[in-house]
């Protein structure tokens, strides 16, 4: 197993420092949803705002458990020498997290932009958030890939 152990390992390495670069930002994105209901302003959100911040809180969770599950499954499954099962699962996951990231991120910034500006402008300012997200984290690397 040598050569494909030490790649699988490396492999393993800078995909837990790709997750470790984004989960602070989104443990920060939670903890702040979850103080939000709380809030005196919380009661100025429309009924539109509510399911938006609703569905925000989701995708943030969902973001988290993804990127966190390799982790789990690494745990759970030490020194099963099932290391490129790990590394499959670990980029499904990865790569479902970011995109569910990208989501909620695009969400709130809707949410923040329509409590300032309306709902028009937070549909342009999210809308060239995800489109942007969308271009720079998945289609420049497909592209890539392609060409």
């Amino acid at each position: 197993m040598g050569d494909d152990g030490s790649r699988l390992d490396r492999e393993l390495m800078e995909l837990l420092n790709e997750v470790r670069v984004v989960l602070p930002g989104l443990s920060v994105l939670f903890a702040f949803l979850l103080t939000v209901p709380f809030t005196n302003r919380f009661t100025d959100l429309d009924r539109g705002q509510r399911g938006v911040f609703f569905t925000l809180f989701l995708f943030t969770f969902v973001s988290m458990l993804l990127l966190k599950a390799p982790s789990a499954y690494h745990r759970l499954r030490f020194r099963e020498r099932d290391k490129e099962a790990l590394m499959r699962y670990a980029n499904v996951c990865t790569i479902a997290g970011i995109a569910s990231t990208g989501i909620a991120f695009s969400l709130a910034i809707f949410l923040a932009t329509s409590m300032v500006f309306g709902n028009l402008p937070a549909w342009i300012a999210s809308g060239t958030a995800a489109a942007m997200t969308l271009v720079l984290w998945f289609a420049v690397p497909i592209a890539r890939k392609v060409t």
